[in-house]
């Protein structure tokens, strides 16, 4: 399942998904997700930018970040997950 919601001009949303559930809405420009999972274990994952130029990178999943939600409120922050 993914659910993207992206305003107003250039956002990225860059998915590589098994059993996975990805809802991001990203409010601003420039702002990307980068989300990528190598396991076979369902997740789910939320991810909210409100503003510009952000960047949240996600590799990979594991049964602590099932369920997480990220919201990022501003403008030039990155966030990086590494699950191993």
């Amino acid at each position: 399942i993914i659910v993207i919601i992206c305003t107003p001009l250039i956002n990225l949303v860059d998915l590589y998904l098994i059993n996975d559930s990805v809802v991001t809405q990203q409010i601003g420009d420039n702002n990307t997700l980068y989300y990528k999972d190598n396991s076979n274990l369902p997740a789910i994952i939320n991810v909210n930018m409100i503003g510009n130029n952000n960047i949240v990178e996600v590799l990979g999943s594991n049964s602590i970040s099932d369920g997480m939600k990220i919201d990022i409120i501003g403008s030039h922050k990155t966030i990086t997950i590494e699950n191993h």
